[in-house]
């Protein structure tokens, strides 16, 4: 094999893992280091954009889709542009529409102009990927991990029953015109509130029926999917259940040094003093997640949870269904040896997992 290519092989798998690490759920011990090395590629931005250009294209379920070098806006037919500029005023509350139309270019040109473009929208942080009216039907929330794109759930949705409402949850941070959250609880409340503001008539239905409301959490997202179980079951009475994939309890981190932590996210928000607002605020979002992990008591829960280990977890995770049982009523869990962290999202490996989310789903005796 020529050098070069293999070369090229070798830098596209570290591109793709750092970068996906970086922005779809590191864990928080590690995150800003793989901060610093998505920087040498591509930043969490960039990322971002990569993975919505995807959605755009067509290609988010693609087990190895264009590198985001290869992504050419000015190939792309009219409808998919509409799309992606979509997809980004969603996520970040800019228009890029004339700029995609009239300029083209790749991603990392559109990542420059988007810094400079003036915030119109607030950002989501709830989005819709199905939506039903069926009496006979639960409902699906994920949380992301660390810098998550609710969007990167988008393949996953698609595994879900067509019959169950289906939405993915975004942190705050984003949105330059108001101050975020500066605890779990705070949080949670905005989240709730949101969730509450869109799906307030399907909440309603679902706590005259029996059907699930499931509750998915891929790594620190599991802390935000348990803290969200409390506040559900406080105002509503649904039949809620929480699913855990690679997720610590709150307490965790506070096994973490805080002054490796900060050493580390002041070496990424060095490294991005020179960027522009939106890729600052990324960085001082993941930051803020831990500082309020670290501060959260998480409370127990009278919902039964299941935890999905990858073959990621090593023996300085200790992560088990111990971990959980004091937080839950009861705490099932389902090891998939031959499943990385990374492959869940990465390498669209959902439909292993998704018979687990599935509302309704039974766990054999």
């Amino acid at each position: 094999m020529d050098k070069s290519l293999a070369a090229q092989g070798e830098s596209a798998t570290s591109f793709r893992e750092i970068t996906f690490r970086a922005s779809c759920g590191a864990s928080l011990a590690d995150g800003f280091k793989l901060t610093l090395k998505a920087h040498r590629c591509m930043s969490i931005l960039t990322n971002n954009l990569y993975t919505l250009s995807l959605i755009a294209m067509g290609a988010a379920d693609q087990v190895n889709p264009p590198l985001p070098m290869d992504v050419d806006f000015e190939s792309m037919e009219r409808e998919s542009i509409d799309t992606l500029c979509d997809l980004i005023q969603e996520r970040f509350g800019r228009s890029c529409h004339d700029h995609l139309r009239e300029c083209g270019g790749g991603i990392k040109l559109l990542a420059q102009t988007l810094e400079r473009l003036p915030q119109i929208t607030a950002p989501k942080t709830l989005v819709s990927f199905k939506s039903s009216t069926q009496s006979q039907s639960g409902m699906v929330l994920f949380f992301p991990g660390q810098h998550g794109l609710a969007r990167s759930f988008q393949n996953f949705s698609t595994l879900i029953d067509d019959r169950h409402s289906v939405l993915a949850c975004e942190y705050d941070g984003l949105d330059q015109t108001s101050k975020p959250a500066s605890t779990m609880s705070e949080t949670i409340e905005d989240l709730y509130e949101t969730l509450y503001g869109e799906q307030e008539a399907r909440l309603k239905s679902l706590e005259s029926s029996e059907q699930e409301v499931v509750l998915f959490g891929f790594c620190i997202g599991s802390c935000y999917a348990h803290a969200m179980a409390q506040k559900l079951a406080r105002n509503h009475d649904l039949n809620i259940r929480l699913v855990f994939f690679d997720g610590h309890p709150a307490e965790w981190f506070t096994e973490t040094s805080p002054r490796d932590i900060f050493r580390k996210s002041k070496k990424a928000l060095q490294l991005v003093r020179s960027k522009g607002s939106i890729e600052r605020s990324l960085v001082r979002q993941g930051r803020r997640q831990f500082h309020m992990l670290r501060k959260h008591a998480s409370p127990r829960v009278d919902h039964p949870a299941l935890l999905i280990r990858s073959n990621s977890v090593g023996a300085s995770w200790s992560l088990c269904s111990d971990a959980w049982a004091p937080l839950v009523r009861e705490c099932q869990h389902v090891d998939c040896t031959d499943l990385s962290h990374l492959d869940l999202i990465q390498r669209r490996q959902e439909a292993r997992i998704s018979e687990y989310v599935q509302p309704g789903y039974q766990a054999p005796a």
